[in-house]
């Protein structure tokens, strides 16, 4: 049985969003001090001990329709201070940043949608909302993502590569210009594409950032790479997993001065890149932790990767080919161990490998 501690409160959403601000972490396990919302005790919010905001529907259960929702409801009977049981359906919420604010807007969308004279059509009314907001909070803003995924890229081959070399390594990392390569290690470029999904699954911007050509630094090409990896955004406050924040400040830990001077102003200058962003450290996501769900390193040269190429599109003289945008799915296995390599150590040899660094 939970303990909730009730209060008959209501209002519009300004109010909403502050009432939810000002909602105390809950205690260990299910105990809860929920703030009830609107009229009647039928639309609620609380903490649990991490700080994520829950709703709580009282009355039957409410049966969600799309999966990623329903996955985060659950029915039970729960007791308020004075001892009265009250049945509810609970709305765990994502631990992401900005959700005080989404979970205002939720509550503010269900009382208009009428949850206080019937819960079940208004939750449906407002499920394709609630459902848009959980698949915001998993994907994370795709600028922090895409670095997030260079830095581990950046990371692991300074920690595998010998100490004179790591000033040519952080040379290598070119995200935070404009350029057609993430990396490029001499003759060897690689693309770093980061995902919050489940497969190898990246926009791609134009056929350079698939195609074997001119490196960044003019010399010719001898191998491409598509650095692939998956990521999961986890809960604000815990405090296991990477974040951004943690990779610049193991990877400046790593560098020696002047190569760290160097790192800070290239992470200023990507944090700068945006204009939506406002810099790096203005993201939400900027300290919220993650964890690594996969890493594949594919070496586009492989005849067996089935993609575009610029001869392709040699007809269309009209076509602005630097324009192209589209999505490529890449198998997990395309030929057996070969390609691609899997695991970050892995494919960290490997790239040191094939750009000829000494000691490897």
């Amino acid at each position: 049985m939970t303990t909730l501690e009730g209060y008959n409160l209501g209002g519009e959403y300004e109010w909403l969003r502050e009432r939810i601000g000002s909602l105390r972490a809950g205690g260990h396990g299910e105990a809860r001090a929920v703030d009830w919302l609107g009229e009647g005790r039928v639309l609620g919010a609380a903490r649990d001990e991490t700080g994520r905001v829950e709703l709580f529907i009282t009355g039957p259960e409410v049966v969600a329709s799309k999966a990623e929702v329903r996955a985060a409801m659950d029915h039970g009977n729960w007791s308020d201070a004075s001892g009265m049981t009250v049945s509810a359906t609970r709305l765990r919420l994502p631990g992401a940043p900005y959700f005080d604010q989404v979970a205002a807007f939720i509550c503010a969308e269900l009382l208009r949608n009428g949850v206080v004279d019937d819960h079940a059509a208004a939750f449906s009314r407002t499920e394709s909302i609630i459902a848009l907001a959980f698949r915001r909070a998993r994907q994370g803003d795709s600028f922090t993502l895409g670095l997030a995924g260079e830095l581990l890229l950046l990371r692991a081959l300074l920690g595998s590569a010998q100490p004179s070399q790591r000033p040519d390594i952080l040379q290598s990392w070119k995200g935070a210009g404009r350029t057609t390569r993430d990396f490029q290690l001499g003759p060897v470029g690689v693309e770093v594409k980061t995902t919050t999904g489940s497969a190898s699954e990246h926009h791609i911007h134009g056929l350079a950032q698939i195609e074997l050509g001119q490196s960044v630094d003019g010399e010719p090409e001898t191998d491409l790479f598509l650095f692939s990896a998956g990521v999961q955004w986890l809960d604000v406050g815990l405090t296991y997993g990477e974040s951004v924040a943690g990779l610049v400040d193991q990877i400046s830990a790593i560098l020696a001065e002047p190569s760290r001077a160097e790192f800070a102003e290239a992470v200023e200058s990507y944090g700068s890149a945006s204009a939506a962003d406002n810099g790096l450290r203005s993201s939400p996501h900027f300290e919220r932790p993650f964890s690594i769900t996969f890493v594949r390193l594919y070496d586009m040269s492989d005849p067996a990767i089935k993609l575009p190429g610029t001869e392709d599109f040699a007809a269309h003289e009209h076509l602005v080919k630097d324009s192209l945008a589209f999505r490529v799915l890449l198998p997990s296995r395309i030929d057996g161990d070969v390609n691609p390599s899997v695991g970050l150590a892995p494919s960290v040899d490997r790239l040191l490998v094939r750009a000829r660094y000494a000691g490897h």
